[in-house]
């Protein structure tokens, strides 16, 4: 049985329009293993249901990735299945992982951390399948990254090259000091995200959302809505054509128009901000307007409304910008004052 979590009442523009059911997405065996055991130590709960996404299968990651999952239940039979009593809806999540815990670790897992004021309250664990230790992220009721794992999928599905070329730019983040949400830089996320947009810029990549906005189909979390329509891969063309990192480099550092312009896989087009309305524009304390008039603005594809550059620390979006530069392995690198703006 599916259960919307934090539903809320369908908005009026939204009717008529289909309502959304989680997308189907393969799991590797590990990733199974780490399912059938939280699914055992939440058997109390009826009508529960585990979920992954990320990078363990949105196809970009690995046999080492994380595993992220989340448990999803309504609000009453979390209440009876684990005795939580009364509970608000603000408190349910951190109370239902709290209840969890020693049933998690009768099933193997080990309790590493317990993050329960997190705007998504997780508890950061670990569990042994066969020689291997496998890190998990377990959140409840937080599906909406269920959609956006499907999205990824579905666009390395598409073309090989994708895959290879993310993996690429995250190792020269990584290389050159600008990768990492919690050292004030770009996100694995964001930069998968970049990757897109630029080989749908180059014509390699269709926009697997174009028909969204006539055909919307909606989900409800926490009390806000989301489109999540996105065509099935198999039933877009693939053009094909050259692409390569030099050339995404080359892309972000010479053509595209930072603080003008939105990377936005959701549209598959280049362009302004200000057609962008919902989009959260508010910066990190101590950068300068200066550095601002040249952020880099990246839209989540399903919550418009969520900037990827929210996590950018003060001198982050200059550092990135000078990588790419040296990343285009030109003979000469021309210094700038900033990121490239519309003349």
């Amino acid at each position: 049985m599916l259960v919307m979590a934090g539903d809320a009442p369908e908005p009026p523009e939204a009717r008529g329009h289909h309502r959304a059911a989680l997308p189907a997405i393969p799991y590797p065996a590990r990733v199974q293993h780490v399912i059938r055991r939280v699914l055992q130590a939440a058997s109390s709960v009826e009508g529960a249901e585990v979920r992954a996404f990320g990078s363990s299968v949105n196809g970009f990651g690995d046999s080492s990735s994380d595993v992220d999952v989340v448990l999803s239940a309504n609000k009453a039979c979390f209440a009876e299945g684990l005795g939580l009593g009364r509970v608000s809806k603000k408190d349910l999540e951190p109370r239902v992982l709290g209840k969890l815990r020693q049933e998690l670790r009768k099933r193997g897992f080990t309790i590493n951390l317990f993050i329960p004021q997190a705007k998504v309250p997780i508890i950061k664990l670990s569990l042994q399948h066969a020689q291997d230790r496998i890190d998990c992220d377990l959140s409840v009721n937080n599906l909406l990254p269920v959609f956006n794992t499907k999205l990824l999928k579905s666009y390395a599905d598409l073309d090989l090259r994708l895959v290879e070329l993310v993996q690429t730019c995250k190792a020269w983040a990584r290389d050159e000091g600008v990768h990492g949400a919690d050292k004030g830089n770009l996100s694995s996320y964001a930069f998968t995200l970049m990757v897109i947009f630029y080989m749908q810029m180059r014509g390699v990549l269709p926009c697997l959302q174009r028909e969204a906005l006539f055909d919307p189909v909606w989900y409800s979390e926490g009390g806000q809505r989301y489109n999540v329509a996105m065509e099935d891969a198999g039933d877009c063309s693939h053009p094909g054509g050259p692409v390569s990192f030099p050339d995404f480099a080359r892309f972000y550092h010479d053509e595209f128009e930072w603080g003008e312009r939105v990377v936005s896989v959701r549209t598959g087009e280049s362009a302004p901000l200000e057609e962008y309305p919902d989009l959260r524009m508010k910066p990190r304390s101590g950068i300068t307007d200066e550095e601002w008039d040249y952020f880099l603005h990246i839209e989540d594809p399903f919550d418009t409304r969520r900037n990827l550059n929210c996590v950018l620390a003060p001198g982050s979006n200059y550092r990135l910008w000078e990588a790419l530069g040296r990343a285009k392995r030109q003979r000469r690198w021309v210094e700038r004052s900033g990121p490239r703006k519309a003349d």
